[in-house]
């Protein structure tokens, strides 16, 4: 399974055309019907770690939703992104052009927004609904409800700052799952996020210029607000910086909790918190 999967890298943002779009999209529903004829015979589920794949992901999350949500069923189909609405790293541009979902795009750049928009129609897949709006914690709800009325299966949070502030505000949709940014180079230990900022903006401090070095929050930050909001943490992405939660009442044998500890396995956290850490150290940080 995990071969087959690998074949799937590199056809990302490269123009291919409708029979490779449908080699794509066959090899995903072969993986995701072997993934539920092994849930349906009780044998032995695979890693999170051994079903990734990225198609327009970076680290290997499209395979890894496909797998959850093989486990956990799509239902409606309809997911959130805060923070992203070009195809490039996209961790949803995976499930709306290949497997028929819909959503909602919410980025602050309006020229992003258009690239996103014409990226979409060249792929001869329906624009997903695209709204440009600065992301904070008294908006982002607002915006949701308004755009979700029959509410959301999946949401993404990925806005280089505010990201544990704006799920906290989040009240409006319960998804299945949620895929979140952590700042790995807190390490495994603080629950810590950076104070709120309505107006926090990454490129204003030099400590970014080359990683987003001061931004988000902790992953042990991000499980105790998960715990409180009804998700257990069950995968991280292949570098240690994307958190897989599910929400508690869904498939908790097929699916465990995996430790927070787990989320820091890749030399590049190691680099993170030895290297990248002591830059941002003096800043401020609030513990949660």
């Amino acid at each position: 399974m995990k071969t087959r999967a690998k074949r799937l890298q590199g056809f990302a943002l490269k123009p291919i055309t409708s029979q490779e779009a449908a080699i794509i999209q066959m090899q995903q529903l072969q993986l995701k019907l072997q993934y539920q004829q092994l849930q349906a015979a009780g044998a032995a589920l695979p890693s999170y770690r051994d079903v990734g794949f990225r198609v327009f992901s970076v680290e290997e999350e499209d395979g890894i939703l496909l797998y959850l949500l093989a486990i956990l069923g799509s239902g409606g189909k309809h997911l959130v992104d805060v923070g992203a609405c070009t195809l490039s790293g996209s961790n949803s541009a995976n499930l709306l052009i290949n497997h028929g979902w819909t959503g909602l795009l919410i980025e602050g750049n309006p020229e992003s927004l258009a690239v996103g928009r014409a990226e979409y129609e060249a792929r001869g897949v329906p624009a997903p609904t695209l709204v440009s709006a600065w992301i904070e914690e008294d908006n982002v709800d607002t915006l949701i409800a308004g755009h979700c009325p029959k509410g959301a299966d999946l949401l993404f949070i990925d806005i280089d700052g505010n990201d544990y502030w704006v799920w906290k505000a989040i009240k409006s949709i319960t998804p299945r799952i949620v895929v979140i940014e952590y700042q790995d180079i807190l390490g495994p230990a603080r629950s810590a996020t950076i104070p709120y900022d309505p107006k926090f903006f990454r490129d204003k401090y030099v400590e970014n210029a080359n990683h987003m070095n001061y931004g988000g929050a902790s992953l042990r930050a991000m499980v105790n607000l998960g715990a409180s909001k009804g998700y257990r943490l069950v995968a991280t992405n292949l570098r240690g910086y994307n958190a897989f939660f599910v929400r508690q009442d869904l498939a908790p044998e097929a699916l465990p909790e995996i430790a927070v500890e787990a989320g820091f396995g890749h030399a590049w956290n190691e680099y993170g918190m030895r290297e990248r850490w002591p830059s941002v150290s003096h800043l401020p940080w609030v513990e949660v």
